[in-house]
């Protein structure tokens, strides 16, 4: 049977202490998103927060996927629905939301609740289900109501990564399939979308493998980006390391800030980037804003490989360990 461990380094954490504590994530509602830098991590894709509650995104039988909420203050999880006889199931209920258009992220901002369909069906689900299977933006009221679609988007044309919000603007990565000269041909770009009325303000062909978006710093109007290293002569993606990218949104100039080798498991926290290399066995702190590099921790277990980081927080980094030769799952802080 496998055993969990917990260890506490407590050094680990004074010293991860000093790292800024001005980040105000994303994932909680801000009333200054041009003064921070926001920060956007896997678990984001789940659900978000705002001082109130959190809202996410349960996938039940049949696909159909539904909002729900955690109230912090009543300690309670219910859908986000207010009507009791209601089954979840179709587009009645305020908490319902579209199997049939990818993957649905939420994210409380300001008096408002976005949700963002990521898409990726293509042109077989938009022949079945005509808009529904669309990636689109929709947004309404904290308690459901005045639901609308901001823009909806063509059946050639999904999302992918993370969204970043600015101040009345929504950054994205978006994926598309193209016919150039009778050849299918797939292209990333750099998108920006007014909030409220859905226009375009910012297209930018990224010729990138696999970016996302990880941090924006509203105060210098500038994105983090990263994406796959990937080379020729390398046989599979796994062994790409990845570049973190500076983007000024400004300039549309990109700069790297810094990289990493393959496997290299990373959590951002603030203007932080926390790097565990698996093969050397260390853990190290990026500066986003200036690239510079702080050797954290050596020697991490050594004779067992590392899975990845859980959280990274001001007060510390919380990874795990690998099944070790006894059947045992690390899980370090």
């Amino acid at each position: 049977m496998k055993r969990i461990i917990y260890i506490f380094l407590i050094a680990l954490c004074c010293i991860l202490s000093g790292c800024t504590s001005k980040a105000n994530q994303l994932d909680s509602n801000t009333d200054t998103p041009n003064s921070e830098i926001g920060v956007l991590n896997d678990y984001m894709c789940i659900g978000k927060s705002n001082e109130n509650g959190m809202y996410y995104r349960k996938v039940g039988a049949n696909g159909v996927q539904n909002i729900k909420y955690v109230d912090f203050k009543t300690h309670t999880d219910i859908f986000f629905c207010n009507r009791a006889e209601c089954t979840h199931s179709d587009e009645t209920c305020t908490s319902y939301l579209s199997p049939y258009a990818g993957t649905a992220s939420l994210t409380p901002y300001g008096d408002k609740l976005y949700v963002i369909y990521y898409g990726g069906y293509g042109s077989y689900y938009y022949d079945r289900y005509g808009d529904e299977a669309l990636a689109r933006i929709e947004v309404m009221d904290l308690n459901g109501e005045n639901r609308r679609v901001v823009r909806r988007f063509k059946p050639s044309e999904s999302f992918t990564g993370h969204c970043a919000f600015g101040e009345n603007e929504i950054y994205m990565i978006m994926e598309t399939v193209e016919e150039n000269n009778g050849k299918t041909v797939n292209k990333t770009y750099l998108k920006c979308y007014d909030i409220e009325t859905g226009d375009e303000i910012l297209s930018d062909e990224l010729d990138l493998i696999g970016p996302k978006i990880v941090a924006r710093n509203g105060e210098k109007r500038e994105l983090y980006i990263e994406y796959w290293d990937w080379k020729p002569e390398m046989e599979s993606l796994s062994q790409a390391g990845t570049v973190v990218l500076k983007y000024n949104l400004d300039t549309k100039e990109l700069e790297t800030v810094f990289a990493t080798p393959s496997r290299c498991p990373r959590m951002y926290n603030g203007d932080c980037a926390y790097v565990v290399n698996a093969n050397e066995k260390t853990l190290t702190k990026y500066d986003l804003t200036t690239g510079e590099s702080t050797l954290l921790c050596e020697d991490l277990r050594p004779n067992h490989g590392v899975g990845g980081i859980i959280t990274a927080t001001n007060d510390g980094v919380l990874f795990y360990y690998n099944e070790d030769e006894i059947g045992e799952n690390i899980v370090q802080d």
